[in-house]
């Protein structure tokens, strides 16, 4: 059987932030600049590879409501994924490729949660806007990322 005894024991605490400097200041400002740039970016493309899918789709197949709706869905879901993803975080922007793993696993789960929303509605009509907005907004968010990391050096 253990016995506790009182015995105080002191432990350093768990985050200490840094003193706050002019300098961390201004690399903080920076970096949230940063992060503002990346999320403007992010939605300009996500909108306009859905806005490209639609106009695909309006003139292959007939428009109604829900092929809206999907594409709404489609922007706020994909939006929701980057963030979620943490694709704008600190520590993976500029090096290596975590931050474009990132962008594409966010990508694969915003379209897979459509496509099988859609299949469990029984929507057969948005197959245009997904497959046509998958490449080119992949494929725009990473050239975007690179583009990013070049102007960054």
């Amino acid at each position: 059987m253990l016995v506790q005894r009182d015995i105080e024991v002191s432990s350093p605490p768990l985050g200490v932030s840094p003193k706050s400097s002019p300098t961390l200041e201004r690399r903080r400002r920076w970096e949230r600049q940063f992060r503002w740039c990346l999320r403007a970016s992010d939605h300009a493309i996500i909108i306009g590879a859905v806005g490209v899918a639609a106009l695909l789709q309006a003139t292959i197949a007939s428009v109604n409501p829900r092929s809206a709706l999907a594409a709404g869905m489609l922007v706020l879901l994909w939006s929701f994924f980057l963030a979620g993803m943490r694709s704008r975080e600190n520590q993976c922007l500029g090096s290596g490729a975590v931050e474009y793993q990132r962008v594409a696993h966010a990508t694969g789960l915003a379209f897979g949660a459509v496509a099988v929303w859609a299949l469990f509605v029984g929507w057969v009509g948005d197959r245009v806007l997904l497959f046509g907005a998958l490449p080119l907004g992949l494929v725009g968010l990473l050239v975007s990322r690179w583009a990013w990391r070049r102007w960054l050096r």
